[in-house]
C-alpha cells in the first residue's frame, strides 16, 4: 500500500480519487505517522459482515438486559469495535 504526505493527498486528491477507483489504496500520514487509508468505498461495504455484527450486537442486547454478557472471557467491547472496523 502507498504511504502519502496529509499535505500532498489535500493539493493531489483528484487524482488520489481516480487511483482509488482503479483499485489502488492509500494511507494517508502525518508527520509520517498513518493517520487514515484511502479505498473504494465498495470494499469498504461488505454486507454480509455489516449484518452479521448487528445480528450479534442485538443478540448482546437481549443477553444484557436480561443481566448476562455475551463476551468471551478476555473479550473487550474494543475487540467487537476492531471486529467492526475489518469490514
Amino acid at each position: 500500500m502507498i504511504e502519502i504526505g496529509s499535505f500532498e493527498a489535500k493539493t493531489h486528491f483528484s487524482d488520489l480519487l481516480k487511483r482509488v477507483s482503479l483499485g489502488e489504496e492509500f494511507i494517508v500520514t502525518m508527520r509520517g505517522k498513518p493517520i487514515a487509508r484511502l479505498l473504494h468505498a465498495e470494499e469498504n461495504n461488505d454486507p454480509a459482515k455489516m449484518e452479521a455484527l448487528l445480528a450479534r450486537l442485538a443478540a448482546f442486547r437481549a443477553e444484557v438486559s436480561n443481566g448476562g454478557s455475551l463476551l468471551k472471557p478476555g473479550e473487550t467491547f474494543k475487540d467487537w469495535a476492531r471486529e467492526g472496523l475489518k469490514w
